[in-house]
Formats: structure tokens, C-alpha cells, sequence
């Protein structure tokens, strides 16, 4: 489209690296459908009308496989192309909701949830992972799929590619970041491969996501304390 004209300010935490914009913390949902979610957003994100969708549930079958009869939530589904191309693998229990695209809340708790291209988009990202925690079954997984920060983050910049608020891109998480971030949600951050959150329940599920991706990673940054007396801080 070329240059806007309109001018986005990115921060960057200090402690975990997470990167985002405060542009879109007062839009409304037909704000998004004005200036982001509209007939033009196709050009800025092309696979959005099939290529991802067929990929991922690909995916998501392969790992999934065995577990045919859980109950599956694709949370941010856009289209709903996701749900459709899961019941061709053989996962006829797999329904969709978006906040935009298909806001009428699901009922109930899922097994697992899906969030493939999601977490990227929300720009109160705690709030939204609370509320897939709380569609989420005890020992349910959360399968998020989102790019993580590049190791040259700190000479890139926002220059990197996935930092596109005109399709709607404005959080951008580091491994930490997304530690932080699930463990305030009550959720496990396991960071191997596709970053995968769990419930802190265990169980089948929460044992393949172990064998996938590892152990799950917690993240916590420590510093010096305010001047003054502090005798309980040496003791730690």
C-alpha cells in the first residue's frame, strides 16, 4: 500500500523482551474490521483464505493423532477453514471462535485449544490467554502457534517482517515473554518446536506435550533492590 502516513511506536521490555505497541489498546472490534480486518486484508496476508489453514491443521492432526474424540477449540479462527480441514483428518469434534470473525461464545471446556496465528494479533495478550485457560479442560493444552523474536532482535528492530501492525500484527513475545505470560494465566510455557502451552493439570495430553517439546520453561528476572534496608534480601 505504501507509506500511511500513520505512525507506530513499539517498546520493548526490558526484563523479558516482549515487544509491543500501545496504537490498538483503545480500538474497538469494528475498528479492527474498519482498518485491519477488511476486504483488503487478503493482500497483506495471503494465506489466510486456505494455505494456512490446510497447513496447520495438518499439523495439528499429526500431532494430535490418537486423540481423535477430544473436544478441540480453534480460538481466533478466522474463517473457520481450520475446523473443516480437521474433520478431513479424521477430528470431527473441532469448533471454531473468533472474537470478529465468529464471536458467539463456545459453551463449555475444550481438550485442547488451538491458536495458530493468534496470539500475535491481541493486544491484551494476558487477557487473552486467561480466557483460553478458562475454555480449557484440568490437563488440557493450548497448541499457540506465533513467531518468536529472531536472535538478532536487538540490530533488526522492528524491521523485522512479523512486526506488520497493518495486518494486525502488535505483540511480538520472546521465549520469556511467553513463559511470563503463561504462568500468569495458570498455564505451562513448554518452548521446544511450535510453542505449546499447557493446563497445570496433568494427563495424557500433558504428557505428549512433554515428549514433544520438553519441559516447560519458567522465566523470572531478579534485580538489586530499592535503597534503603533490606535484611530479608541478603537472606535470600
Amino acid at each position: 500500500f505504501g507509506p500511511s502516513g500513520v505512525y507506530v511506536i513499539w517498546y520493548c521490555c526490558n526484563m523479558c523482551c516482549f515487544i509491543f505497541t500501545e496504537f490498538f489498546d483503545r480500538w474497538t472490534a469494528k475498528d479492527f474490521e474498519r482498518f485491519v480486518y477488511n476486504e483488503d486484508y487478503v493482500k497483506v496476508d495471503g494465506e489466510y483464505l486456505g494455505a494456512r489453514p490446510k497447513r496447520t491443521a495438518a499439523v495439528a492432526a499429526e500431532m494430535l493423532r490418537g486423540h481423535e474424540a477430544r473436544r478441540i477449540l480453534d480460538y481466533g479462527s478466522g474463517s473457520g477453514l481450520f475446523a473443516q480441514r480437521m474433520a478431513e483428518h479424521g477430528f470431527p469434534a473441532v469448533e471454531s471462535y473468533d472474537p470478529i470473525a465468529s464471536p458467539k461464545r463456545p459453551v463449555g471446556q475444550f481438550d485442547v485449544i488451538t491458536c495458530f496465528e493468534v496470539m500475535e494479533h491481541s493486544p491484551d495478550p494476558l487477557g487473552t490467554l486467561r480466557d483460553m485457560a478458562s475454555l480449557l479442560t484440568p490437563g488440557g493444552v493450548v497448541i499457540a502457534g506465533t513467531l518468536l523474536l529472531p536472535p538478532d532482535i536487538g540490530s533488526v528492530r522492528t524491521n523485522w517482517w512479523y512486526a506488520a501492525p497493518r495486518n494486525g500484527h502488535l505483540s511480538l513475545y520472546s521465549d520469556h515473554a511467553l513463559a511470563v505470560a503463561a504462568g500468569r494465566a495458570g498455564l505451562r510455557f513448554h518452548p521446544g518446536g511450535r510453542p505449546l502451552l499447557t493446563s497445570k493439570g496433568g494427563g495424557p495430553l500433558a504428557e505428549l506435550v512433554e515428549r514433544r517439546n520438553g519441559p516447560p520453561l519458567f522465566f523470572t528476572n531478579l534485580g538489586a533492590p530499592p535503597t534503603g534496608d533490606h535484611p530479608g534480601w541478603h537472606a535470600i
